[in-house]
């Protein structure tokens, strides 16, 4: 039985977490049959040390803000720079703009993510090309606190090409380089006439990403997405 109590001893406990991790950890998304107008959505974004979250890359700060009826609310966000413990490659300095200094002066981690998930709750997480924030996200959490996000994401990106008629150019629903670029976030930004300034810091991204999606939203409740199980389809067969 020693090897098994060693093995829990390593595994974080719900009583070595703090307050706001353990309450994050007992909720539960919300019922797949809510409206989505009902729900509130996270829009999130990551800036990072660089592309490779399993490459040892980490998160340098974190916007997000809280979609409530299909409006942005600005009295609920978030923003916080971390310390990633680790330098960012010279051509994403340029990209960010955080500086070396900034990070180094920031709280670590461990400090910043139950603030993270005390502000997202179990709600869904929104953002464009999300599965890459979340990756880190997890990351994150994995080494923290032996476990990922559960929270429903979903893709602006995805929303956007399920309204475009013209996205597919196979049956796959690959698409060609070009045809990527017509929905990144400032392509996409441009053509529904949202403006963009300091567009590469994670708030504004974040601030991007909750009015495209609220756009895209409201565009496909009209076509029959009203709940968010419909939406969850919809993302599925994309």
């Amino acid at each position: 039985m020693f090897w098994l109590n060693k093995l829990r001893s390593k595994s974080p406990s719900r009583q070595a977490l703090p307050e706001s991790v353990a309450q994050y950890f007992q909720q539960s998304p919300p019922p797949k049959q809510t409206p989505i107008e009902q729900l509130r959505f996270v829009a999130l974004d990551a800036e990072t040390t660089g592309l490779k979250s399993k490459s040892g890359d980490r998160i340098l700060s974190i916007g997000a803000v809280g979609i409530k009826h299909l409006r942005v609310d600005l009295s609920d966000r978030f923003f916080a720079v971390l310390n990633p413990e680790r330098a960012s490659l010279p051509e994403t300095v340029k990209v960010h703009l955080i500086t070396p200094e900034e990070s180094r002066r920031a709280p670590a981690p461990e400090l910043v993510m139950p603030k993270v998930l005390s502000f997202i709750g179990a709600d869904v997480i929104l953002g464009h090309h999300i599965r890459f924030d979340k990756a880190f996200l997890d990351n994150e959490m994995l080494r923290l606190y032996g476990k990922p996000l559960y929270n429903i994401v979903v893709d602006t990106a995805e929303l956007a090409y399920a309204l475009d008629a013209t996205l597919r150019s196979s049956e796959s629903g690959m698409q060609s380089p070009q045809e990527q670029q017509k929905y990144a976030l400032d392509a996409l930004a441009q053509r529904y006439g949202i403006e963009t300034a300091a567009r590469h810091d994670a708030w504004s991204d974040a601030l991007c990403a909750a009015q495209l999606g609220i756009i895209f939203l409201r565009k496909l409740s009209v076509q029959g997405v009203r709940t968010l199980a419909d939406l969850q389809l919809l993302t599925r067969t994309m």
